[in-house]
């Protein structure tokens, strides 16, 4: 038997033979385990009724008020006006292409910088929804980023940047690969512990 957490759900596997109760119990053992995963898991993008964001790396309380026009205020708190007659789909369409548009402004000034590092030309590169991808290369070279990384700290954005831009030189996860990150960003282990807490 075994036990998957994804996208904030419980995936349990057991062959036709063993009981309900056999599984039942199985998942009963590993309550501890279930409840630390399921805790840590954050929901991608932006969330009805949520009180709280993940914003470039920050924890931000999230405040819905009601307004004649839709609007996007983020300072020491997300803002979010929403007119009464807008549905929730698109509320949630309208917040997420804000913060997308957001994050394409980073982009637009981090991807040129780390192509540069490299002594690259500055690749061709999209931003689009992915459930567990933060980013990819393809083997001609273009680049897209999760749209969802507007969720991520500046430093991690970094990382991915860099990481997919090596792609282009290295195209897979070997020694020589890493020594690329690693020639410009030395701590990048680093960067990915911290954005996993």
């Amino acid at each position: 038997m075994s036990l998957i957490i994804r996208d904030g759900e419980l995936i349990v596997r057991a062959p036709h033979f063993v009981s309900e109760r056999q599984i039942n119990a199985f998942v009963e053992s590993k309550r501890a385990w279930i409840e630390k995963k399921l805790s840590e898991h954050r929901p991608m993008g932006f969330v009805l009724d949520q009180k709280f964001m993940r914003l470039f790396g920050e924890m931000m309380r999230v405040e819905v008020v009601e307004a004649n026009t839709f609007y996007v205020s983020v300072e020491t708190s997300i803002e979010i006006g929403r007119p009464p007659t807008m549905t929730d789909t698109r509320f949630v369409e309208l917040v997420e292409l804000h913060f997308k548009t957001e994050l394409e402004k980073i982009l637009a000034h981090r991807v040129p910088y780390f192509a540069a590092q490299l002594h690259l030309k500055t690749p061709e590169y999209k931003v689009r929804r992915y459930k567990r991808l933060y980013g990819r290369c393809t083997k001609d070279h273009r680049l897209a980023f999760n749209t969802y990384l507007f969720h991520d700290s500046l430093e991690f954005i970094d990382y991915v940047i860099l990481h997919e831009c090596a792609h282009i030189l290295e195209f897979n996860h070997s020694p020589e690969f890493y020594s690329i990150v690693t020639g410009v960003m030395p701590d990048y282990k680093s960067v990915i512990a911290a954005n996993k807490s």
